[in-house]
């Protein structure tokens, strides 16, 4: 059998998140020199979901599964007909907001350490996803420009953005280093602790819901879903050739090419302005 995951890790080159490869190599460990039947597929999705995660994540792997056999010319053995995958539908998607309690969380990092602070003050201003925190670092910032570059999960739109006031001091506060999913996700169960998120319902509640409570209030806001996919960096399906022509080209911390709006700053000013937790940063203080 050929080394699956070699001609997939090939396949994605420069730019794709983390999560693609994180589920090919989950994948491929699991699969070991076994065929990739149907059933040892279905086995696979049926582990992922005692594991806990989400059926839009199950799908997901469902995904990268369809490619590693299609970049590996094995398009005639794949084992299922078109729709028979995993079906997400609006109930399984639904995961809770928690805009009413933004605020408190915020309050709460106060008893906690910079680490923290800096992770829930990127997840409150710009939605970031949990791997995204996760491959932050020091070249991510432009101080001096009072800039942050994302890099997307998920082939989204990778972009900088403004770094409002409110939340400097606390970026600043936090040496950046590289830190595990795992660790990015117990920041946020002791973020939730020290909040008081001791509820059953709690545990529901992770980095996305913070990006889910932006999200929501953009769209209430009235904003047309192109600006909100530019915002939080999703993938835009369709754009103009005059907002094509209106954005440039530069090059990102790690050398590969972004584009960015000339419209960003301005999306972003709005943005903030929407926030209603976004002040209450000012309250935090920086130390411990």
């Amino acid at each position: 059998m050929p080394d699956l995951l070699t001609a997939y890790l090939n396949h994605l080159g420069v730019g794709a998140g983390k999560g693609y490869e994180s589920a090919a190599r989950g994948f491929c460990k699991w699969l070991g020199d076994r065929e990739p039947t149907r059933r040892v597929i279905d086995a696979w999705l049926r582990r992922r979901v005692r594991e806990g995660y989400a059926l839009g994540s199950v799908k997901h792997s469902f995904g990268v599964i369809r490619t590693i056999f299609t970049v590996n010319g094995m398009e005639k053995d794949w084992p299922y007909r078109k729709g028979e995958g995993p079906q997400v539908g609006e109930r399984d998607e639904y995961r809770p907001s928690i805009e009413d309690h933004i605020g408190v969380m915020i309050r709460a990092s106060e008893t906690l350490t910079a680490q923290h602070r800096a992770f829930l003050a990127l997840s409150t201003t710009y939605g970031v996803r949990r791997g995204e925190i996760q491959e932050m670092g020091t070249h991510s910032f432009d101080w001096e420009s009072h800039l942050v570059y994302v890099k997307t999960e998920k082939r989204g739109r990778e972009r900088y953005h403004m770094i409002p006031d409110e939340i400097l001091p606390h970026l600043q506060a936090y040496d950046w280093h590289r830190v595990s999913l795992s660790g990015v996700s117990l920041r946020f169960v002791e973020l939730k602790a020290a909040a008081g998120f001791t509820h059953a319902a709690g545990r529901e509640i992770g980095w996305h819901a913070i990006r889910r409570a932006i999200d929501g209030i953009l769209m209430d806001a009235g904003w047309s879903e192109f600006h909100v996919n530019k915002f939080l960096r999703w993938k835009t399906s369709s754009q103009s050739m005059a907002q094509r022509y209106a954005s440039r080209t530069v090059v990102s911390p790690d050398g590969t090419r972004v584009e960015v709006g000339i419209a960003d700053a301005e999306i972003d000013q709005r943005a903030f302005e929407l926030l209603p937790w976004l002040s209450t940063w000012t309250e935090v203080p920086t130390t411990k």
